[in-house]
């Protein structure tokens, strides 16, 4: 039986768990959650899609229109910003063991919501 499916959801709920907790550790610091969010939205994008984009996308990109622009900008706005915003707040008012296993439970209020 192969294990590297396991090994690699064992790795990435670890990986996970430890950006809650030093998310953690950033709030009880004093690091408002607005400014965690902004900083972290730069790095992802400065050191993650900025360099695949250039790498594998450059000759492939088509013309953005305005209006798509205007769309991507306020969904990004809406929402990534506004939903790791609240779950900044979530993990700054509570534990960060109550944060690991609430996103655990997603995926079951997801398809709650959907039935």
């Amino acid at each position: 039986m192969d294990k590297k499916p396991y090994i690699v959801a064992v790795l990435i709920q670890l990986i996970y768990t430890g950006s809650i907790v030093i998310s953690k550790a950033a709030f009880n610091g004093g690091m408002p959650t607005i400014v965690f969010v902004f900083y972290r939205q730069v790095f992802a994008s400065s050191m993650c899609l900025v360099p695949s984009a250039i790498v594998f996308g450059r000759e492939k990109t088509p013309n953005m229109s305005l209006p798509i622009f205007i769309n991507i900008f306020f969904l990004a706005l809406l929402g990534v910003a506004f939903s790791l915003n609240i779950f900044n707040l979530g993990i700054k008012y509570t534990s960060s063991t109550v944060t690991a296993a609430m996103t655990n439970a997603l995926p079951v209020v997801t398809f709650a919501i959907a039935c």
